[in-house]
């Protein structure tokens, strides 16, 4: 037994096996650590080089955009019309019909009968639409106004047809439907002819012709002169060239925010925008009626 122990005994590790493998130990963890040292130099290097680049680049090419001049009311402006502008070129095929009864469900074949009554022809068929479908929202009441109905036209030339047909008169008695048919605009189309309405019924009552423009633009012209609007920076111009009153005017950009702010501004002739006044939140409202607004520019 005692054997036994002794031998137990002497298979123990000594003071020198231990102090020899925590040396081996200690060695591997420094050797860990100056690797990790030095990836961690390199990555603060490529960090400190990406950060020297942009000023580089400044140096060379002249300054960038700063974030702030971002919110520059005229960066804005332009960004608005060109989505505006891009939004309503992916529906130059569409049309809009009102007054189509919510019963009807086969919906091509009412189109296709519809458009062919006004065009006094039978150029269309059901198979001239990509799609058709109501507005997108719930079904109405029935003591309620149907949904509108938007079909897009394969052939872009016959939905011209079908659109100049149209103008022809404004309510179409068909089937015993009262139906009005519109180009499909924009939402935020639509909420710049809202906002300039004053101006525009001005415009009418002193017999001052205008017409709207795509990118967004309201162009008038007389033996006075002409202009154009294309944000509210324009309107002082605007009313100074055709010698017009003061008018509170809507931003019409900031229409579709929700929720917002609405802005009404004084404007004078030849004078900058006062400041933003009586703010309140406001949703936006259901698009105004269309027929007043010229066709599209396909250019």
């Amino acid at each position: 037994m005692a054997d036994r122990v002794m031998e137990l005994i002497e298979g123990l590790p000594t003071r020198d096996y231990v102090q020899d493998l925590l040396d081996a130990v200690r060695e591997s963890l420094n050797q860990d650590l100056a690797t990790m040292r030095d990836n961690m130099d390199a990555l603060e290097a490529r960090v400190a080089a990406l950060e020297a680049a942009p000023a580089r680049d400044t140096d060379q090419h002249g300054p960038t955009l700063a974030p702030r001049d971002l919110q520059n009311a005229s960066v804005v402006t332009e960004v608005w019309r060109r989505l505006d502008d891009l939004e309503n070129r992916s529906r130059r095929n569409n049309i809009r019909v009102r007054g189509i009864r919510e019963t009807i469900t086969d919906l091509d074949a009412c189109l296709a009968h519809v458009f062919n009554y006004i065009l006094e022809d039978r150029a269309v068929h059901p198979s001239s639409f990509d799609r058709a479908h109501r507005a997108l929202r719930p079904r109405p009441s029935d003591t309620a106004p149907p949904r509108d109905v938007i079909c897009r036209v394969a052939d872009y030339k016959l939905k011209q047809a079908v659109m100049t047909a149209a103008r022809r008169q404004r309510i179409w008695e068909i089937g015993g439907d009262r139906l009005e048919i519109y180009p499909d605009l924009a939402q935020s189309t639509l909420q710049a002819p809202r906002a300039l309405r004053p101006l525009t019924s001005l415009l009418s009552s002193r017999a001052v012709p205008y017409r709207w423009s795509f990118p967004f633009a309201l162009v008038a012209s007389t033996e006075k002169g002409s202009a154009s609007i294309r944000s509210m920076a324009d309107i002082p111009e605007f009313l100074s060239t055709f010698e017009l009153p003061a008018l509170q005017i809507t931003d019409w950009i900031s229409l579709c925010e929700e929720p917002h702010a609405v802005a009404r501004t004084t404007v004078g002739p030849l004078q900058k925008r006062r400041g933003r006044s009586g703010s309140h939140r406001r949703r936006c409202s259901p698009p105004p009626r269309v027929d007043s607004v010229v066709e599209e520019d396909t250019s």
